[in-house]
């Protein structure tokens, strides 16, 4: 389990409904762990998966939550033929979705804007026999996928069932301003990666300082000098909800 920890999660509990009494702006942002990491998944529901990890929705504490599981990643295969292979192993860990993911909520929740352009982040867990084995009842992919039969690290969130709207469009074009703030690129600002007005989906994102030959300072200033009217293009637009 050693893998990640002091790289982009730390072993402290994430309390969700408590902030520090100053914003801390890290440049090695590490992710809490989640309160209920030692607890049984709960009813869990089968949501669905992607190339990055499968979706789970369960219960905690009466709450609806979700969790998300990420598939085993290897460098380079999961990426395209053009990145170099001279790469440590530090670095390639830190181009996980895993780490990516953990990463981006960490930094917000350092600035104390965890749940307000992505959503709420409960931390992260490290799946054991006995909570792995309910999910993969469910689902196909972590019992017999040989790239997620191994499958053990995972981002709980708040679940949020809801699409975009048209009438959310003000607040995820304002919110773009805090993921700039907070220094994170988002790699996939999609309407499918969106549940309301929040962005659910931070496992392309890079949070700077990044490996430079994997994001630069160019391309974060072009992105937020483009955004939002350079990301919401008009397929984006038509796939919204109109209220």
């Amino acid at each position: 389990m050693e893998t990640y920890l002091n790289l982009c999660v730390s072993e402290d509990i994430l309390n969700v409904d408590e902030h520090e009494s100053l914003p801390v702006d890290s440049d090695y942002p590490l992710l809490k762990r989640f309160a209920g990491y030692q607890d049984d998944i709960s009813q869990p529901e089968f949501i669905n998966s992607g190339t990055q990890g499968c979706v789970f929705r369960f219960k905690y504490n009466g709450h609806d939550l979700c969790l998300k599981v990420f598939r085993n990643w290897e460098y380079p295969r999961s990426l395209h033929d053009a990145m170099p292979f001279n790469v440590s192993r530090k670095t390639q860990r830190l181009l996980t979705p895993f780490a990516r993911e953990c990463r981006a909520f960490a930094r917000l929740c350092d600035l104390q804007q965890n749940g307000t352009w992505a959503v709420r982040c409960h931390g992260w867990m490290y799946l054991s026999d006995n909570q792995i084995a309910p999910l993969k009842k469910i689902s196909m992919k972590l019992r017999r996928d040989p790239e997620w039969v191994n499958a053990r690290w995972a981002i709980v969130k708040d679940f949020l069932p809801g699409p975009p709207t048209s009438a959310d469009l003000p607040a995820i074009f304002s919110n773009f301003d805090i993921a700039k703030k907070a220094r994170i690129l988002p790699g996939d600002a999609f309407a499918k990666n969106y549940r309301g007005p929040f962005i659910v989906d931070l496992g392309s994102s890079a949070t700077f300082p990044f490996p430079r030959h994997f994001a630069s300072q160019y391309s974060f200033d072009r992105f937020y000098k483009c955004c939002p009217e350079g990301v919401f293009e008009e397929d984006w637009l038509g796939s919204l909800i109109d209220e």
